[in-house]
């Protein structure tokens, strides 16, 4: 039987340059609920049908060295949207949720492969073989887009270039 996931504290606080007002600028807590909602396919529909924190927008951008405009962009809604989330602490729905839990599932795929943040963006910003030709990050506005981004990952991973 799965556990179904409860929602995160209200408040989680990732290393960032935003600078809100009272963040501590050392922390670099990575919340377990992002990981454990991304285990199985069930517990991250699961989880992204509960809603997300809107904090959890902060991690993925930190994560992911991308900067709340450019989040916002991949999740089809406008930076002042995403502030308002921001701003209200409000939950996400569910096709935003489910965007964000596919990036940190992705996010931790690619870190696997290229090892660092720079050399993981470097190939999501470039023409890739795999999609003939096509730049990985144009494809993460959409759940399967981003499906196809972790498969092109996995393959990868395991020397299928071809």
């Amino acid at each position: 039987m799965e556990k179904i996931l409860e929602r995160p504290a209200k408040r989680v606080w990732v290393k960032t340059t935003i600078g809100e007002k009272n963040r501590p600028q050392d922390s670099t807590y990575i919340p377990d609920y992002l990981n454990a909602a991304v285990e199985s396919p069930f517990s991250l529909v699961t989880s992204a049908h509960n809603g997300l924190s809107a904090e959890m927008i902060n991690f993925v951008s930190a994560e992911m060295a991308m900067s709340q405009d450019e989040l916002a962009e991949l999740l089809n809604i406008t930076p002042k949207t995403l502030r308002k989330y921001l701003n209200e602490d409000n939950s996400l729905d569910v096709s935003a949720s489910e965007l964000i839990l596919k990036l940190h599932a992705m996010h931790k795929i690619g870190m696997d492969v290229f090892g660092d943040i720079k050399a993981f963006r470097q190939w999501l910003s470039q023409p890739a073989y795999g999609f003939d030709r096509k730049i990985p990050m144009v494809l993460l506005k959409s759940s399967e887009g981003i499906n196809l981004v972790t498969d092109e990952l996995h393959r990868i991973a395991f020397g299928d270039l071809s």
